[in-house]
């Protein structure tokens, strides 16, 4: 029924969103391989205040919420902060470079 209001076949949806697919893909490999390697982990103090931010966007009890997470939707919330605190690692660690001019310059010969 999407396709339809589209007007396109499945398979050309798939062939439009595949790029972008493997792009979000290889990017969260990286991100989970770099959580890994620096030994990222959500710690009781970051899932506490996972939970009481999203209470308070929900307008809920933290002990509520809690007691609505099984153990799928931890699991969930826990590679959640990693992936964010693997983010944060990346951003902190990157070295931000003016572009050379010299390059820049040839570039709009």
């Amino acid at each position: 029924m999407y396709c339809q209001y589209l007007q396109k076949t499945e398979e050309d949806l798939r062939k439009e969103l595949m790029p972008d697919a493997e792009k979000r893909v290889k990017s969260r490999l990286i991100i989970e391989a770099v959580a890994d390697a620096e030994d990222i982990q959500a710690t009781p103090e970051d899932i506490d205040s996972e939970m009481a931010a999203m209470a308070k966007q929900y307008n809920m009890e933290v002990d509520k919420l809690k007691s609505l997470f099984d153990a799928e939707n931890s699991k969930y919330l826990i590679q959640d902060i990693r992936m964010r605190k693997a983010i944060d690692f990346i951003y902190d660690q990157a070295e931000i470079k003016e572009p050379d001019t010299a390059a820049k310059d040839e570039t709009q010969e």
